[in-house]
């Protein structure tokens, strides 16, 4: 006797289910990356700060400091020069007061601030 394999009828329309799943979760995968994309771009977008206001600002904030500070340093070298002798150069004086020079654009040469 011969055994006759089944057949279902059912086997093409199962394999085209699939198939068209697989379409359909395809298409969704590249639905979601894209929409992940987008979001990423407008997370990055949303983070980027606009420094040039804070820039200008810290600019304005530094240049002030600087006056005050070498205004103060005046103050006080022509405090400590009416008091001793010989009177030392405001560049040591600076060093001994752990102010680095450049920090207050001390010019060595003319001992005085460049503005």
């Amino acid at each position: 006797m011969k055994t006759r394999s089944f057949k279902t009828p059912f086997k093409k329309q199962t394999e085209e289910w699939h198939d068209d799943e697989l379409i359909y979760l395809k298409k969704q995968i590249e639905l979601r990356t894209k929409e992940l994309e987008k979001l990423n771009a407008e997370l990055l977008e949303s983070t980027k700060i606009d420094f040039s206001e804070q820039e200008e600002e810290l600019e304005v904030l530094i240049n002030k400091w600087r006056t005050v500070s070498q205004e103060m340093f005046i103050d006080i070298y022509n405090k400590i020069c009416a008091t001793k002798d010989p009177k030392p150069e405001m560049k040591d004086l600076m060093l001994h007061l752990q102010i680095d020079p450049k920090q207050l654009n001390f010019n060595e040469e003319e001992q005085e601030f460049d503005n």
